[in-house]
């Protein structure tokens, strides 16, 4: 049976649904039918043919988007700074040409002098990387 709806009510079920609750959760909660709602949804559609409804589901998934775009930043920068704490990359103009790290080139066989220097720099390249992570988080 029909039962008579006022706009006030009509205008509060429609205004929830547009702040991102969905068409079911609002017709358990105002004891609405989910059709009657998408026919006030429909007729409510502006001149672009867009619903309010898909507005609102646009804006969710941009939302969602934009925190997949953060995050993939932030994961990006933290890479970049690991890289460039062990010596994978120059920090130069072209900062896409890796290099190699500095452990991993020889040592030539001059002397003790040159191992423990290159040993020097292992130790402290290392103690950069742990550096960098504490101040970015476990990685």
């Amino acid at each position: 049976m029909a039962r008579y709806i006022s706009q006030d009510r009509k205008d509060e079920v429609l205004t929830a649904v547009k702040n991102g609750l969905t068409v079911m959760h609002a017709a358990e909660q105002y004891e609405v039918s989910s059709k009657t709602i998408y026919a006030w949804l429909r007729k409510q559609s502006d001149n672009t043919g867009t619903s309010n409804l898909e507005l609102s589901r646009l804006r969710r998934e941009n939302a969602e988007l934009k925190e997949i775009i953060r995050a993939l930043t932030l994961e990006k920068k933290r890479t970049k700074k690991i890289h460039i704490a062990r010596g994978y990359m120059n920090v130069c103009k072209n900062k896409s040409k890796l290099v190699k790290p500095l452990w991993k080139t020889p040592i030539p066989s001059i002397g003790a002098c040159r191992a423990a220097l290159s040993t020097n720099i292992l130790i402290h390249a290392n103690l950069l990387v742990t550096k960098v992570s504490e101040e970015l988080g476990t990685y």
